[in-house]
């Protein structure tokens, strides 16, 4: 995930998704390369807005590994909510 700030969108670019992962099996798409498609972006976590990556780090730090949150995710002029389960990546 990165901002593109420069590119005029408002929130955090999914680069890629994890293959099995949640953000794969909640739907999220990454950025498809071959055909220059922008992935989905992050723009709220539990209605929280979110303009950068700091943005969305500082939100997931108040919730717990196992726990499952909303993000309202963009998708071209299309938005909608999706439930993921926050996972330990480390």
């Amino acid at each position: 995930e990165e901002s593109t700030a420069g590119l005029g969108v408002v929130g955090v670019v999914i680069e890629r998704v994890m293959p099995g992962g949640a953000a794969e099996r909640a739907g999220l798409e990454g950025i498809d390369f071959r055909r220059r498609v922008l992935g989905d972006i992050i723009v709220a976590v539990e209605k929280k807005p979110v303009t950068s990556l700091d943005d969305f780090s500082r939100i997931l730090q108040n919730h717990e590994i196992g726990e499952t949150i909303t993000l309202e995710v963009q998708k071209g002029n299309r938005m909608r909510d999706v439930k993921v389960t926050i996972m330990d990546i480390s």
